[in-house]
């Protein structure tokens, strides 16, 4: 949704708070790390070189070039844990002997709740000279097709706007010229008594301010 959001017109920048992606962690308990000789580099360079997505090599028949291609990034917790990391002794250190690994997220200190329930936040912020008004109205009227591209159970709430106020000002404006322009033509009628010469401000004062705001 951040990437969709972020090609509407008007939208500069989406920043999302309070989620994490999945991703396996791997606490190493020091003390059993120091019994087996090893390091926390030793660890680190083994399951760096151990989950890898590269071609493992080339059949060629002089003519063809083909890449063999093997997918060996590892995903769950369990298939980290037979890892050899190191040996010892003459016997292999395998990375559950030295480290708790689990499935979890790579950011658990990061979380985010709404009404007590757990929710991802996204602040839009609007490209600079955007129309802020123009861009909310924008990004509530793709709000339904967002909402039909993800899970089912996943809801969709607008927490805050910022353009309440400023839509209050602009009809406050909005209002407060309408009525000085009526103003101006009921005096010019008044005092001049010429309808003539009321049409000249009643039509000369809103083309004026339409040219302003152009």
């Amino acid at each position: 949704m951040s990437q969709k959001l972020s090609q509407i017109n008007g939208v500069g920048q989406v920043t999302v708070g309070g989620s994490s992606l999945p991703s396996v962690r791997v606490d190493v308990n020091p003390t059993q790390l120091n019994n087996y000789g090893l390091t926390i580099a030793n660890v680190q360079s083994v399951l760096s070189t151990q989950n890898a997505d590269l071609a493992k090599g080339q059949i060629s028949d002089g003519f063809v070039t083909a890449d063999i291609v093997a997918n060996d990034q590892i995903s769950i917790a369990d298939d980290y844990k037979p890892i050899v990391v190191g040996y010892h002794n003459g016997g292999a250190v395998r990375l559950a002997d030295v480290a708790n690994v689990t499935d979890a997220v790579s950011n658990i200190r990061s979380a985010g709740f709404l009404n007590g329930i757990p929710a991802v936040m996204m602040i839009i912020f609007r490209q600079p000279g955007a129309n802020i008004i123009q861009t909310v109205d924008n990004i509530r009227s793709e709000l339904p097709y967002l909402k039909a591209s993800i899970p089912q159970g996943i809801d969709t709430t607008i927490v805050l706007d910022r353009t309440t106020t400023i839509r209050a000002s602009v009809s406050d404006v909005e209002r407060s010229l309408m009525i000085s322009v009526a103003l101006v033509i009921l005096v010019v009628f008044i005092f001049l008594r010429n309808p003539r010469a009321t049409l000249i401000p009643s039509v000369a004062v809103p083309v004026s301010l339409i040219a302003r705001s152009l």
